[in-house]
């Protein structure tokens, strides 16, 4: 495990996924994964392949050279729907009420932001985005009570967590996208990696019924 801080920043999260690409421009056959996360990247190694011993000093090396270009951020930029309305946001009243707004200015600031793809993880395509506002540092519910539908978005310390599966949550569940971030049937399977940038768009219950869940997909050339 490498960690580059103790929390959450831009600059420190560039650092993890800088090394996560080098070390994907590496190649070395002794590294069987590498899992990037928000502050921190895990690397998996093969003791067959390399003497344990050496695996630090190499790692350490690898840290010390300058990072290629091709190694920098390249992230893209999405703009996605959201559905903030009814059923689709049951905590919305919840986490404006713990944040002091009106919903429809709890709305208005988590569309204000542009939001960072920390990491994914617990769950295929499920992607931690960062950084809202001090208005949603509101801690996360004691208790998996809730499920959680694809699509899904949840808030909690100031994180936005976008679902792609159906998971059970003690996020508070604030709308949902009818965009999908994992797919089967395409390839890559995540719609959202690691350095791109979101910004969220309200829509209303009409508009997230007509949607067209390939349209994403298709606008950003993944097969």
């Amino acid at each position: 495990m490498v960690t580059f801080g103790d929390n959450y920043s831009v600059e420190t999260n560039s650092k993890v996924l800088e090394f996560d690409r080098k070390l994907a421009i590496e190649e070395a056959p002794w590294i069987v994964e590498v899992v990037p996360a928000i502050r921190s990247i895990l690397i998996r190694v093969d003791p067959l392949s390399v003497e344990m011993e050496k695996v630090e000093p190499l790692l350490l090396e690898l840290l010390s050279k300058p990072f290629p270009d091709k190694a920098r951020d390249q992230g893209r930029k999405f703009e996605i729907p959201v559905c903030y309305e009814g059923k689709f946001g049951p905590d919305l009243e919840y986490v404006a009420t713990k944040s002091r707004l009106t919903k429809e200015k709890l709305k208005e600031l988590h569309c204000s932001c542009n939001l960072r793809v920390a990491c994914l993880g617990f769950a295929p395509g499920l992607t931690y985005l960062a950084q809202l506002p001090k208005e949603f540092k509101i801690p996360r519910k004691e208790s998996y009570n809730t499920t959680a539908l694809p699509g899904s978005i949840l808030v909690a310390n100031r994180q936005t967590v976008f679902t792609a599966t159906e998971i059970p949550t003690g996020w508070s569940i604030i709308g949902q996208s009818p965009v999908i971030g994992f797919r089967v049937d395409r390839s890559p399977h995540f719609l959202l990696q690691p350095g791109d940038e979101i910004r969220f768009y309200p829509i209303s219950e009409e508009e997230f019924s007509n949607f067209n869940p390939a349209q994403m997909w298709d606008t950003y050339g993944i097969a």
